[in-house]
């Protein structure tokens, strides 16, 4: 999957919050939506594909990736406890998601 776009997402009960890049790792847009998969599947067929979603395991982390599966071409789950360490050295939701947890798979499937 050499071209593709990342997307970042943080997931909340009430909201889902997130960011996009390319594999250059050019951010290309943000978004910030309502718990419900239509209006986080309109935000997701806004970018271009192949698109892979990248979001923290946690309570609803199994039930987006049925529910999303068909709409992008991969979704990677990725451990918080390492994230969380990320966050504590002053990263974002910006540059954890749609930045670094993005980067971090860029330079791994190149």
């Amino acid at each position: 999957m050499a071209a593709c776009n990342w997307i970042g997402m943080d997931v909340h009960s009430s909201f889902y919050e997130g960011g996009w890049m390319n594999n250059r790792g050019q951010e290309k847009g943000s978004f910030h939506v309502a718990t419900r998969i239509p209006a986080l599947v309109a935000e997701l067929e806004k970018v271009a594909k192949p698109r892979v979603v990248v979001m923290e395991e946690g309570p609803l982390a199994e039930w987006l990736n049925r529910e999303l599966s068909p709409f992008v071409d991969r979704v990677i789950v990725t451990d918080p406890y390492r994230n969380a360490l990320i966050r504590l050295t002053g990263g974002s939701w910006r540059s954890l998601l749609a930045e670094d947890m993005c980067v971090r798979f860029i330079t791994m499937t190149i």
